[in-house]
Order: structure tokens, then sequence, then C-alpha cells
């Protein structure tokens, strides 16, 4: 049972200009395209759009629709989860949000949240795999919001471990973002050392697209 809160409950940002134009752009796109892979979240996973060469490697192949908006809490995320139209072709939906709402809520309605955005995708389309991601970490030192990245990363792992969830995992972060003496790895990140560059982006999306093999080549 999930606990009610912020995170639980869809939000729009009407308030934010561009916002609901580019929800109903996703859209458009998902009724023309016939996508079987579906990303969708924050400004990471808008992101994995920014660089030509990553995009071509690793998701064109699967007809793939960002539907990554910077800026968005997990509320947000929910709530364009519940409102977009889903095509059947969609196999596989990527998640990844969080990070924006780690100096406002604590990291059970963190958990909750993204578990509920994953279970409003489920409901829509019951035969994809939903892959939920763990909040990358970020900040160039050692913190306290990393502590409670780790927090939430760790309740995730465990929570899709027990295989509650048909069709819903988890893709853990791997531990060499950060270098072992705790500075992250400056190689990856912009200079507010949470954005992604090229080689980050690379790494990002070559950690789902073997998970997404896997689930493949397993089903096949």
């Amino acid at each position: 049972m999930l606990n009610r809160s912020r995170t639980t409950t869809p939000q729009s940002r009407f308030h934010k200009r561009g916002w609901y134009q580019t929800h109903c752009q996703h859209n458009v796109l998902l009724t023309k395209k016939d996508p079987t892979l579906l990303l969708i979240g924050d400004s990471i996973v808008a992101g994995l759009s920014r660089y030509k060469t990553v995009w071509d490697k690793h998701f064109a192949g699967y007809n793939t629709i960002n539907c990554g908006i910077g800026g968005d809490k997990i509320q947000h995320t929910l709530w364009r989860a519940e409102k977009l139209k889903l095509p059947q072709s969609i196999r596989f939906i990527f998640v990844c949000s969080g990070t924006n709402n780690l100096e406002t809520d604590c990291p059970q309605d963190i958990v909750d949240g993204l578990v509920c955005v994953a279970l409003s995708l489920k409901r829509k389309l019951n035969h994809v795999h939903v892959i939920v991601s763990g909040i990358l970490p970020r900040g160039l030192l050692p913190s306290k919001k990393r502590k409670k990245i780790n927090q939430i990363n760790n309740k995730l792992e465990h929570i899709f471990k027990k295989n509650t969830y048909i069709n819903i995992i988890y893709l853990r972060p791997g531990n060499d973002w950060i270098n072992e003496n705790g500075i992250i790895n400056t190689s990856l990140f912009y200079k507010d050392f949470l954005h992604l560059i090229e080689p980050g982006n690379n790494k990002f999306a070559l950690s789902f697209k073997h998970l997404l093999l896997s689930l493949t080549s397993s089903s096949s």
C-alpha cells in the first residue's frame, strides 16, 4: 500500500511556460511513430537526446520517444504518465525522476512516487516492461543529498527484488559515478555536477541498453 503524499498525487506545471505544449507534442509523436520504447522523467531523461551519437547508438533503433522535461518532479512525471496516450506498439518504458524532489520530500515518499508512476504506466499497457532507474549521484563532494539518494536507491532495489510488481524492473546506477575518494566523476558531468555531458550520457544509456537487451533476449 503506497502512502498518500505529494509525490503520489499527480500535479501539472501549467504555470511553467511551454510545459503543457511540450507534453502535447509528446502525445502527437506517440501517435505517429509506432514507438517500441518510451523514456519519461526529468532533465536527466530529456538530456539523453542531447547528443546525436548517443541517441543514434542506443535509442534510434527502437523508434524511441523521449518524454523527459527538465525541472519535473515525480508528481509532474506522474501527471504526464496518466495523460499520455500510449500506443500498443510500446514494449518498454524507462522512468527516471526524483532528483528534483530531494529537497522537499522524504526518501519513502520519493520511492512511493516512483512506484506510483510505474504502476500508472502498467495500468495503461499491461504487457510492457517498465524500467525504473535509481537516482544518479549529484554534487562534487559527499553530502546529505548523496546519503538520501543512497537510501532511496536501496529502498527501490529492495521493493523490486521482491517481485511484488510484475514486469517492473529496477536499474541501479553503478558505483563508478563516484571516485574512490568520494569526489564525483567529473568526466561525466557538467560543472553543476548534476547534468550529464556526452560520456555521462553514453554511460547511462549503455547501462539501460544492457538491461533492455537482456529483457529482449529472454522474451524472444
